[in-house]
């Protein structure tokens, strides 16, 4: 279920949600877990409104993709939202942090190009560009996805309106952004 602020609230909330969860697990070392978007009036994926979600709103799952990157899946505890989000480094590399411009569709993008894709309660992109920072990644065994904090900017069939967003996944304390 979307937080009660998430509809149209300003980017300035949405970084303040942002902060708040950072500050709060850099005071107590526990793990944060939330899904915040921003959408361009214009912009397919988000229909122009913002969304927050937390861990209490529905389940987030992460694993490794086939390119070697991460996905994130969140789907609200009545069911009727969900998102996935795709983020690869080129060249089938190992995500660490840093910063990924020019990014392609995941999982069409160039071999050379990172790979991204934001998609969800039925609304996806058939071809996008963005860029995403990972500012936390920490890998587990096989699949596992232990930690996990990236902002991302995508824009759809190369369109100017962008979605703009940030996932955290058990992300903690100063290394997160």
């Amino acid at each position: 279920m979307k937080h009660p602020l998430s509809t149209r609230f300003p980017v300035r909330l949405l970084q303040l949600a942002f902060l708040s969860a950072l500050l709060m697990t850099s005071a107590a070392h526990a793990a944060t877990t939330l899904l915040g978007m921003r959408s361009d009036p214009g912009d397919w994926i988000g229909g122009g409104q913002s969304y927050l979600y937390f861990s209490s709103d529905g389940i987030f799952a992460a694993s490794r993709n086939f390119d070697n990157g991460v996905s994130i899946s969140f789907s609200s505890l009545d069911g009727l939202e969900w998102w996935n989000l795709d983020f690869a480094a080129p060249f089938d590399e190992p995500l660490v942090p840093g910063v990924y411009p020019g990014a392609m569709r995941f999982p069409f993008q160039d071999p050379d190009r990172p790979g991204l894709d934001v998609h969800g309660n039925g609304r996806g992109c058939n071809t996008l560009t963005g860029r995403f920072r990972i500012h936390q990644v920490e890998y587990g065994t096989g699949d596992e996805i232990i930690r996990f904090a990236a902002t991302f900017e995508q824009h759809c069939e190369g369109a100017i309106p962008a979605l703009r967003g940030v996932i955290l996944f058990n992300a903690i304390g100063p290394a997160v952004p």
